[in-house]
């Protein structure tokens, strides 16, 4: 049987499938997928006009929806009674599914997300998320309480969707205390996750030591949320108003100046001698060939110190980037928060991935304007992820360090490591 799934090498609707294939012995041919690319070609699209994944392919046609292909894949065998042992069982794992869907799932990424870099960050979001998802756990652990497994006797495709949507919030979100509130539930969520269906493709599995906050909520950042009501507020009847006397006329003092931003100050600086269009023109010269490190040369005699900055930096939380899809997310998530920089042409810079053993670390480099990294670290919600080191352009390890992470492409060396990924705030933008 040709089953060919297409999915993002790190999502957890992809697990759903890949366990329940594994569990039945089907194989699954599972080609890289790379967002914004391969879902934008017209024979993706032609084949799933929604655009999205995972899809199944097989030999009769297409299958989309992650709980519709795991279905689909755990019922390729009735022995293995994946969908129940029995017709009122199957319906029971249907039951577990839509519960998923709604009550685990959907709170599950809407606190995960945001940590991980993959949606923008909001405070009214981010903790009913979190109520919403304490609330499905609680059904769990009742459940649970007295049971082994969702339905029955045996690992079924309910237990499989379960765990596979709550994979990354026991990995990033859900710490110790959160832990002892749902002792049934980590029962059953470990005792699967070891399971050598599971570990196949999910990798090892580490709990959560340390909740991960999402960038901006250290700040007190809030986007969309409500104004609380003025103080000095009373309820019931005004009091009655007294009459005024009369007052002489005094003029109103004048407006108070908009202070500047820490973007809008960077604009005020004196000019400096270091072009960024003439620097930008020089290193996309060497785009077509990707012989960018021919442009260095020009860099370091370019470079102006006092007008301008290069940092080097590395992303705190490798270890959450068990793929090369999390990585992928983070690095244009970099450039794409630090618009207010880039677009005016305050900021150039890019970063690279490398698998350095069991995760991917991300390294990368920018020139800013100016001579602080606070506003980079002001406007840009991202950069509070990564650790920041000045680089000093007559130090000759830095000039090979920034040619290095500047110039090293897709499939080259760095670190005695294949890169596997670049962004740019060129092509970001």
């Amino acid at each position: 049987m040709s089953l060919t799934l297409y999915a993002f090498q790190a999502d957890f609707r992809r697990f759903k499938a890949e366990i329940a294939a594994t569990y039945n012995g089907v194989t699954l041919t599972t080609p890289k997928f790379v967002a914004g690319q391969d879902d934008a070609t017209p024979e993706f699209i032609a084949m799933n006009p929604l655009g999205k994944v995972p899809v199944l392919q097989t030999a009769e046609g297409v299958i989309f929806e992650s709980n519709a292909i795991a279905r689909y894949v755990a019922g390729l065998r009735r022995d293995s009674e994946l969908l129940g042992a029995s017709y009122y069982e199957s319906g029971l794992v249907d039951s577990w599914l839509d519960f998923c869907s709604n009550e685990i799932e959907l709170p599950a990424c809407l606190w995960v997300y945001p940590v991980l870099g993959l949606a923008e960050y909001d405070a009214d979001l981010f903790a009913q998320a979190k109520t919403d998802l304490f609330a499905g756990l609680a059904t769990l652990e009742s459940h649970l309480l007295l049971n082994t497994y969702l339905v029955g006797n045996a690992i079924t495709l309910a237990d499989i969707v379960m765990a596979s949507a709550l994979l990354y919030p026991f990995k990033f979100v859900l710490d110790g205390n959160c832990r002892k509130r749902f002792p049934s539930v980590v029962r059953w969520f470990t005792t699967l996750v070891n399971q050598p269906e599971f570990v196949k493709s999910m990798g090892e599995v580490t709990l959560c030591q340390q909740q991960i906050q999402p960038a901006g909520a250290a700040k007190g950042g809030k986007k969309g949320g409500k104004k609380g009501q003025q103080k000095g507020q009373q309820k019931g009847k005004a009091a009655p108003k007294k009459k005024a006397a009369k007052k002489k006329a005094v003029a109103p003092p004048p407006a108070p100046k908009k202070e500047l931003g820490p973007v809008d100050k960077l604009k005020k600086l004196p000019r400096s001698k270091f072009s960024m269009m003439a620097w930008l023109k020089e290193y996309m010269g060497h785009n077509e060939d990707k012989s960018f490190a021919q442009a260095m040369p020009w860099f370091f005699e370019n470079f102006d110190s006092e007008g301008w900055s290069v940092w080097f930096m590395k992303y705190k939380f490798g270890e959450a980037n068990k793929t090369d899809f999390f990585a992928g997310n983070q690095m244009s998530g970099f450039f794409q928060r630090g618009s207010e920089m880039v677009k005016p042409n305050l900021l150039f810079g890019q970063v690279l991935a490398y698998n350095s053993g069991s995760y991917f670390d991300i390294e990368g480099a920018v020139i800013i304007r100016g001579k602080s990294l606070e506003p980079l670290l002001e406007s840009n919600a991202s950069a509070g992820s990564y650790d920041f080191e000045a680089y000093d352009n007559s130090n000759e390890e830095h000039r090979a360090r920034l040619t290095a992470l500047w110039c090293t492409q897709y499939g080259q060396q760095f670190k005695g490591f294949e890169v596997d990924d670049t962004r740019d705030s060129v092509t970001c933008h």
